[in-house]
């Protein structure tokens, strides 16, 4: 797979690092999340869920509660 590459670091990320880098849930609930949650930015590719970093931090900040945009879940 051609990833995008942005300062030396892929921009899709698998899920045991968006776990150990920005969002410290049990894998379980992170899988959950990808699967249930239609507006979380994930890409699935021959059972590989895999996160694209920015667009993950953009949609956290706007789930979070007392967002600007009004997000809270």
């Amino acid at each position: 797979m051609d990833t995008e590459r942005s300062e030396g670091r892929s921009q899709y990320i698998r899920a045991k690092t968006v776990k150990s880098e920005i969002m410290d849930l049990p894998m379980s609930s992170l899988y959950r999340l990808a699967a249930t949650d239609p507006t979380m930015p994930v890409v699935r590719i021959n059972g590989t869920v895999m996160f694209h970093r920015e667009r993950l931090i953009k949609w956290l900040r706007a789930h979070e509660q007392g967002a600007a945009n009004g997000g809270s879940r």
